[in-house]
């Protein structure tokens, strides 16, 4: 949701993450996730017939339900004696709600912002290079870049946690709702107490919009999983964005505060509002002509940038220890919840938007707008990682200092450099 704000990191330059949690790893399971002398291969499908039980992670809403479909999974591929057990465990909690990990759950999903502390406990495996290669194919290198952690990916990516642009048909035409100043318009000509809602004053939105035109901020993490550098280039590539926001301040027809993010209909006096699609149930109901699509161009040929939060699922090696029998069922069952199959069944269950592609060339998604407007934003977009804690308050004070006091481009600059300055600053994450 929108109160989860969370952002997103390009990791460029972390270091691989080592820790002593993950000491349990086998070194008998190979990066191709093959398995031990106790398996034979039935045609293209490993068999065991070892018993154990593996514990599957999901929130409370959806976890017998998950725990079903892996139980019936791995029965008919090669686990005949494997029992499912359901682990509740909502992917905002992942790094904070398991105090022993060798005790927790086997595959679990979290959100990826989460990603740096599950590491550092040791509960999540690399995927293997043979599982990355079909990933990539399957749902993208721009999607498997959020599960990236220095050389190595630790997730396997299923659907998405983002914001884009939903529009009142009724009052914006589909040419006007690919840039800004198309929506301006259209708010324009239904009169001047009609807006464009986009809550630039929120840093869940801001900190994306200023990145529109290249900035970014990265962070270095040591093999302990202590940040030890952050860098940024605000102040250097920022500007023409945040002279953009400026240029709002002064436009009847945008509102850059709209923490209710009212519906777009003449009752709100909104045709147009960013957000994601925990309103779109609302939105359905309170707007005859509601449509969805990706953010608009802020320019002729820029277009404005959004976080990608992904969910994702993880295998957790302390609870395979040097079982590669286990290990390989585990992994085997997070390359299922990443396929087709998986992802078009949560969908029609759940509503969750899946990132499998041949999943999205489903009649049913085909015609989902809000679908659509979320896989044409992951081409503008920055995957949601790793986070230094001060961000948030650095836009803040950026954010205030536009508002109230620059006013030429010279001030517009040194309030950038003040935010880099603060978002380099090394806090504990």
């Amino acid at each position: 949701m929108k109160k989860i704000l969370r952002a997103a990191v390009s990791l460029l330059s972390i270091l691989t993450l080592a820790s002593c949690n993950q000491t349990k790893t086998s070194d008998k399971v190979s990066d191709s996730g093959t398995p031990s002398t106790s398996t034979k291969d039935s045609g293209s499908t490993v068999v065991t017939n070892d018993t154990f039980t593996i514990k599957v992670g999901s929130d409370q809403k959806v976890v017998d339900w998950v725990a079903g479909k892996a139980q019936t999974y791995l029965r008919a591929n090669g686990f005949p004696n494997v029992k499912v057990e359901s682990y509740q465990l909502s992917e905002g909690d992942a790094d904070s709600k398991v105090a022993d990990w060798s005790a927790g759950p086997d595959v679990y999903a979290y959100a990826s912002d989460k990603i740096l502390n599950l590491v550092k406990a040791g509960a999540l495996a690399k995927v293997t290079s043979k599982n990355l290669t079909t990933l990539n194919t399957e749902l993208g290198e721009d999607v498997m870049a959020s599960v990236k952690v220095g050389d190595n990916y630790y997730g396997y990516p299923y659907t998405t946690n983002t914001f884009y642009l939903y529009y009142n048909g009724d009052a914006v035409t589909e040419e006007q709702s690919k840039t800004m100043n198309g929506l301006i318009a259209a708010a324009a000509a239904k009169g001047s107490d009609y807006k464009v809602a986009y809550n630039l004053n929120n840093g869940w939105y801001g900190i994306p919009f200023l990145c529109s035109y290249g900035a970014r901020f990265n962070v270095t993490v040591n093999d302990t999983g202590t940040v030890t550098k952050i860098t940024s280039d605000f102040a250097e590539k920022a500007l023409p964005a945040a002279k953009l926001i400026k240029s709002y301040f002064g436009n009847a027809n945008v509102t850059l505060v709209d923490n209710d993010q009212a519906a777009p209909n003449d009752s709100s006096k909104t045709v147009a509002q960013v957000t994601g699609s925990w309103k779109n149930e609302a939105y359905t109901s309170a707007v005859r002509n509601l449509k969805a699509a990706a953010l608009p161009k802020i320019d002729d040929t820029t277009y404005a940038y959004t976080f990608m939060g992904y969910k994702d699922w993880g295998v957790n090696p302390q609870a395979y220890g040097s079982d590669v029998n286990r290990a390989t069922a585990d992994q085997a069952l997070a390359m299922y919840f990443s396929g087709k199959d998986f992802q078009l069944d949560y969908y029609r269950q759940y509503s969750n938007l899946p990132l499998n592609k041949e999943a999205n060339k489903d009649s049913t998604l085909a015609t989902n707008q809000v679908n659509l407007a979320v896989q044409n934003e992951i081409a503008h977009s920055i995957p949601q990682s790793v986070v230094p804690t001060n961000v948030w308050s650095a836009y803040t004070s950026f954010y205030d200092t536009l508002t109230k006091t620059a006013t030429t481009d010279d001030d517009i600059k040194a309030a950038l450099t003040a935010f880099d300055t603060a978002v380099q600053t090394i806090e504990a994450l």
